[in-house]
Order: structure tokens, then C-alpha cells, then sequence
């Protein structure tokens, strides 16, 4: 006469597997912390991707900010009288330009 297992049909074939059931809740209460710890990580990283993206677009906006102010000191620097242009207190566009 065999004896029926957990609703299956099958016999535990060993102490061992008594021991392997008797020990799955911890395991599944490891795993179940292991998901959630996934799911905070993918979370933060979603979190982080948006943030990166977002500086990425200012970041962006700031570059076409500073080369229309580089446009408008070449041009100021074109515009200034000849004699403005010499002296010790002068910078030429290149070196103005470069700087930038």
C-alpha cells in the first residue's frame, strides 16, 4: 500500500526530501525579499535614467546658450573702434574665444 504525497501521486522517496519541504519557506521568504530588492533596483535605475535624460536636455540648452553668447562676443569683438582693438589691455576674439 503506498501512500500518497502532497496531493500528487508520489511518495517522498527520502528523509532528505521531507527536509527540502520543511525548509522551503525560508528559502521562498529569501527569494521573495530577493524580488523586491529587484524591483527597488529597477525603480532607482528608472529613476536615475529620467534624471540623466533631464540633465542631458539642460545640459544641451546650456551649450546653445553659450555658443549664441560666443556669436554675440565675436561679434562685439568685430564692432569695437580699431583702436580699442590695440594695447596691452586687449584681448584678440581668438584668445577671448578660445577661453571659452
Amino acid at each position: 500500500m503506498q501512500e500518497s504525497g502532497s496531493g500528487t501521486g508520489t511518495q517522498p522517496s527520502s528523509p532528505h526530501a521531507e527536509l527540502e519541504s520543511s525548509s522551503q519557506g525560508p528559502l521562498l521568504e529569501q527569494i521573495g525579499m530577493l524580488l523586491a530588492s529587484v524591483d527597488s533596483l529597477h525603480a532607482a535605475l528608472r529613476n536615475e535614467r529620467a534624471h540623466s535624460c533631464a540633465l542631458e536636455e539642460e545640459l544641451a540648452a546650456m551649450r546653445v546658450t553659450v555658443n549664441t553668447l560666443k556669436s554675440q562676443l565675436a561679434a562685439a569683438l568685430e564692432d569695437r573702434p580699431e583702436r580699442g582693438r590695440q594695447g596691452s589691455g586687449s584681448l584678440g576674439s581668438e584668445t577671448v574665444m578660445g577661453a571659452l
